[in-house]
This record gives structure tokens, C-alpha cells and sequence, in this order.
């Protein structure tokens, strides 16, 4: 009586996946990590063109521009964040230092190149709208839009 057993074989998972995945993580960092740089460098462009008048007068900030300056600087961070999550998942120290960099260097960019200028500030953001009054009628009967 001849027994023969078959061990089952455990096969690793094969090479080729892992560095294709490793690869794709690369390439996913090395992609967010160009989105939000050039957006990153976006920011003073927009700051510039904003602030920047020689000879004219003080700059009111529109809706459209406050909502450019949020939307830019809100997705320069989360790609450069989501490129140094990417490169951090990768391993490798040079594509993480230069994710880092980025991220810091984004971050810096959003609060130096701010639209419209003291968003951050404490006073800004204690500063209540206060109502427009109206005075159209004769003798003192004002009225307060509220806005």
C-alpha cells in the first residue's frame, strides 16, 4: 500500500504585482505631487494679480476670487497631502522628502499669499457684518438692511 501525500504548496504572491503596485503608488505621488504644485505656485500668481497695482486704488475682494483662492489652496494642500500619503505607502525616503517639501512649502504658500489679505487673522475673524442703514426717507426715518 503506497501512500502518497501531496503537500499543498504555498506560492508566495508573485513579484510582478508587488512592484506593480509599488510602481503605481509612485506614480499616483509623482501625479498629485505635480497637480499640487502647480497649484501651489498658483497662489502668488493669483495674490499678484489681486494686490498688485501700481497707482490705482485699494482692491475690493469679490466672491468669485475669495472662492478661487479657497478652492486652489484647499486642493494644492489635499493633492500634495494625498501625494505624501502615496509616498509614504511607497517607502521610499527621496519621494517622501520631496512630498514633505511640497506639503510644507504649500502650506506656507496659503497663509503667506492669502486672499483676501488677514483671513487668518484673529481680528478678522471677530469682525461681525454690521446692517447697512438706509436713510432715503427725509427726517430721520432710517431703516437697517440686513445683509
Amino acid at each position: 500500500m503506497s501512500t502518497t501525500t501531496t503537500a499543498a504548496a504555498t506560492t508566495p504572491a508573485p513579484a510582478s504585482s508587488t512592484v506593480s503596485s509599488s510602481r503605481a503608488l509612485a506614480g499616483l505621488a509623482i501625479m498629485l505631487l505635480t497637480i499640487g504644485g502647480s497649484l501651489a505656485f498658483a497662489l502668488p500668481v493669483q495674490w499678484l494679480q489681486m494686490y498688485f497695482r501700481m497707482g490705482s486704488a485699494p482692491v475690493e475682494v469679490t466672491a468669485a476670487q475669495n472662492d478661487r483662492y479657497v478652492w486652489t489652496a484647499g486642493i494644492a494642500v489635499g493633492a500634495l497631502l494625498g501625494a505624501l500619503v502615496a509616498a509614504a505607502l511607497r517607502r521610499k525616503n527621496g519621494l517622501i522628502a520631496l512630498t514633505a517639501t511640497a506639503f510644507l512649502c504649500a502650506l506656507i504658500a496659503a497663509f503667506l499669499f492669502q486672499v483676501p489679505t488677514g483671513r487668518f487673522s484673529a481680528e478678522a475673524a471677530s469682525t461681525s457684518v454690521q446692517p447697512a442703514v438706509s436713510c432715503a426717507a427725509p427726517a430721520g426715518h432710517c431703516m437697517a438692511d440686513t445683509v
